[in-house]
């Protein structure tokens, strides 16, 4: 079988995008699982608002940002107030 060197170039782009791709939404999925988990376990009962929201974000700097910010929080509201959702 003859494999054109175009086809093949493209076909490996496509593989490494997708394994970048991958990467970042297990980065991503993972930061918000532990932001969830903290946040769970610091208030066990904390609005369904702001559990959805923090699902709703990608941008894995915020949620870098958000992570840290929820060991310092006195309430999940105040996630609310320094923006992180905006």
């Amino acid at each position: 079988m003859i494999i054109n060197p175009l086809i093949e170039q493209g076909r490996l782009q496509g593989v490494q995008e997708g394994r970048q791709l991958g990467a970042q939404e297990g980065r991503q999925e993972g930061m918000q699982a532990s932001i969830l988990k903290i946040l769970s376990h610091r208030f066990p009962a904390f609005p369904a608002e702001i559990h959805n929201r923090i699902l709703a974000l990608t941008d894995t700097n915020r949620l870098e940002r958000l992570l840290e910010a929820t060991l310092d929080v006195d309430s999940p509201e105040e996630l609310t107030k320094n923006g992180f959702f905006e």
